[in-house]
C-alpha cells in the first residue's frame, strides 16, 4: 500500500506531526516524528501489539517507569 504525498497532504498528516512533536522526549526524538512516514501495514503490525501490550500493562496499574530513563544521547 503506498499513499501518494496528495493524499497525505489532504489528510493533513505533516500538520499531525507538528502536534505531536513538541511532546517529544528530546530534540532528536521530534526530528525523527517530523521524518516520519505511514507505514506498510507488515511494518505496522508488531509495533501495534506492542503498543497494546503496553497499553494493558498501563490499564493494569503495571505500567513501565518511562520517566526514569535517561536520553542516552545527551552525553
Amino acid at each position: 500500500m503506498h499513499i501518494q504525498t496528495e493524499d497525505l497532504q489532504e489528510l493533513e498528516f505533516q500538520e499531525l506531526l507538528a502536534e505531536i512533536t513538541p511532546h517529544a522526549f528530546s530534540p532528536k526524538t521530534a526530528e525523527r516524528i517530523l521524518n516520519m512516514r505511514p507505514l506498510e501495514m507488515a511494518e505496522a503490525l508488531p509495533p501495534l501489539q506492542k503498543t497494546s501490550e503496553y497499553l494493558t500493562s498501563f490499564e493494569s496499574e503495571n505500567a513501565i517507569p518511562f520517566h526514569e530513563y535517561e536520553d542516552i544521547e545527551a552525553d
